[in-house]
């Protein structure tokens, strides 16, 4: 899989003619370096697919080579009319180790062009690489640059989208032998919270109102976690759900997310699929494991009346029930179009009000205790320095 760099800029800097020389160079190119019986095909845009029958992933990286070589230089050719400069990105995969048919070929082909730009463009990358930190790096990047578009649709293609990218990060095998990698399943654990982490950094962005919302729920549930005496490892599982609970929200329009009026009951009973389509999203993530349910459960309510199973009391997973209060806590205290924010001894007293029938009592308790007071401007201090234990 071949890419060319910077293409969208190339056609600003020196119009759409010279990115249509461009492309004609690019294929003059492919054309002198392959060999008979090898395919080339535009595959979109500024991409291109190559086919080399019979051919090994290091012989076919060395074909690569000569190609991304061969068009770096064609600026400097006697008779080149390039404007600028034109490099390309080339992704190799192999039949059958990087996939064992058509579109898992065509993804690690992709997967692996997109290490090659991660890392300077310019490149050639094996599919093998993305086993690497810097292939963890630049994969889980790619999950989440396309959600940062003002052009990114939320919906159910998009939840199909991600569960199909976290199946592949999920079937690599990081390289335990490279150089200042930890092992294995720390890496991993570590690259995917920081890709949650800027999934749930969009999710709020996609509203003013909700900016933030994640990051202060993962806070706050953190502190209350503590309270309630979790161990060490659950506070921390207790925290990446809180920065997590609203992930399935992706697979809702955000015509209904942004919705300024009341929902109707289409609309609610999609809303109230999120948590389901959250768990969905999740679960090819091994590291992941105990927070699912987390991110499944939050919305039940002690009295056995929330979803998506109507659990009660202590059914719920506790980390859910501590979710649960520090969603509904900060939701009241923050903005939104329908109403302003309430104080913080306001939104307590219905919390108080909730107990028992809602949220768990022991835990209202507690998160009464918590020394916060969303009034003050220690409140964002509190949650910034509660993020960083």
């Amino acid at each position: 899989m071949l890419d060319i760099d910077h293409f969208k800029n190339y056609n600003d800097a020196f119009g759409h003619a010279a990115g249509d020389l461009a492309l004609q160079m690019v294929a003059g190119a492919l054309r002198r370096t392959l060999r008979r019986g090898d395919y080339a095909a535009r595959y979109g845009g500024e991409e291109f697919v190559l086919i080399l029958p019979d051919t090994t992933a290091p012989a076919g990286a060395l074909i690569a080579e000569r190609l991304r070589a061969s068009v770096a230089a064609l600026l400097d050719q006697p008779d080149s009319e390039l404007p600028g400069p034109v490099t390309v990105s080339v992704g190799v995969a192999a039949f059958p180790e990087h996939g064992a048919d058509r579109d898992l070929l065509l993804q690690a082909a992709d997967l692996a062009m997109y290490l090659a730009k991660h890392i300077g463009r310019n490149q050639v990358c094996l599919a093998n690489e993305l086993g690497t930190v810097r292939g963890l790096e630049a994969l889980f990047a790619q999950v989440t640059s396309h959600l940062a578009l003002p052009s990114a649709r939320w919906g159910p293609h998009l939840v199909s989208d991600l569960e199909r990218r976290f199946t592949r990060l999920a079937s690599l095998r990081v390289d335990p032998d490279e150089r200042g990698l930890e092992e294995g399943g720390e890496a991993a654990y570590r690259y995917t919270v920081q890709t949650v982490t800027a999934l749930a950094t969009t999710i709020d962005a996609k509203d003013h109102y909700t900016e933030g919302h994640s990051r202060h729920v993962a806070a706050l549930a953190q502190q209350l976690a503590r309270a309630a005496g979790c161990s060490r490892e659950d506070v921390e599982q207790i925290r990446v759900g809180g920065l997590l609970h609203d992930i399935g929200k992706i697979g809702i329009p955000e015509t209904i997310l942004n919705k300024p009026g009341r929902l109707t009951d289409e609309e609610w009973a999609l809303m109230r699929s999120h948590p389901d389509i959250g768990a969905r999203i999740l679960a090819p993530i091994a590291a992941l494991g105990a927070v699912i349910p987390l991110v499944r459960h939050h919305h039940e309510r002690w009295d056995g009346q929330g979803y998506p199973l109507r659990l009660h009391g202590e059914h719920i997973p506790l980390g859910a029930r501590i979710i649960a209060i520090c969603d509904a806590y900060d939701t009241m205290v923050s903005d939104r179009p329908y109403r302003r924010a309430l104080g913080h001894h306001e939104a307590v007293a219905r919390l108080h009000a909730d107990a028992g029938a809602q949220f768990d009592p022991r835990l209202v308790d507690l998160f009464a205790t918590l020394p916060l007071d969303a009034d003050q401007p220690g409140y964002a201090r509190f949650l910034s320095a509660a993020a960083r234990d």
